[in-house]
């Protein structure tokens, strides 16, 4: 019995840790948003087309964890607009002084707002950091890193749909 109860509790861990960051939770604060469109974030850094690739992921992310269709900006009920930058800095060096490791860190402030009124529902800034070992396991800055990166904030976006950031 008490081996079947272990297991029982072990699975519904394994269970739980398997949705980590997704939600059940209902937009409550927004019952009558049926649409939304992601608008394309302007980028205020020198990494260029990690805004487009960030609009299309936080797009992937609403689609895929809530039940909001997408639409274009003249029709959604709510927006999701803002801007981003992002940099990178070597964080540790070999004897010779080259790269060994990199940070990709950057930030992206975000607004949703309610199209018909102009009313900002949500606002903030949101922040991620991702380090890659650069050569080693096929990770690079701008292949593995910064698509963690944008997935990431991507996640902080919807999550911020669900609960105040």
């Amino acid at each position: 019995m008490r081996t079947l109860l272990a297991l029982a509790l072990f699975a519904t861990y394994v269970l739980a840790g398997a949705c980590s960051g997704y939600s059940t939770e209902r937009l409550t604060d927004f019952p009558s948003a049926r649409t939304v469109a992601v608008m394309p974030f302007e980028n205020t850094g020198f990494r260029r087309d990690l805004e487009l690739r960030l609009s299309q992921a936080v797009a992937s992310e609403l689609r895929a964890r809530t039940s909001l269709a997408p639409a274009t900006a003249t029709s959604a009920d709510l927006l999701v607009t803002g801007s981003m930058a992002a940099g990178e800095t070597p964080i540790v060096l070999d004897e010779n002084g080259a790269v060994v490791q990199r940070r990709l860190d950057g930030w992206l402030d975000v607004k949703i707002i309610e199209r018909a009124s102009g009313r900002i529902v949500r606002q903030g800034r949101l922040q991620a950091l991702e380090e890659v070992r650069p050569g080693v396991a096929g990770e690079s800055v701008d292949g593995s890193g910064s698509d963690e990166w944008v997935r990431r904030l991507a996640e902080r976006v919807v999550q911020a749909l669900e609960r105040p950031l």
